[in-house]
């Protein structure tokens, strides 16, 4: 079992919600993303796309726990 792979996927995946997080925080500030501005539909793919995220580094890490 190949852990280099899974490793990098979990740290994509970490990588990436921590960079939406950050991204989302400045557009949020600074008025471009509020429920106002994006509605509903806006903010239930953004929470999909962090569900996303997180059934991809669960799924990855389960592996690497194996593994270890």
């Amino acid at each position: 079992m190949n852990t280099r792979l899974f490793l990098i996927i979990v740290l994509s995946a970490l990588g990436l919600t921590i960079m939406g997080s950050i991204v989302g925080n400045i557009l949020e500030s600074r008025g471009a993303l509020s429920e106002v501005t994006i509605g509903v539909k806006g903010i239930n793919a953004w929470e999909l796309a962090y569900f996303v995220l997180f059934r991809v580094m669960a799924f990855a890490f389960v592996p690497l726990v194996v593994r270890f």
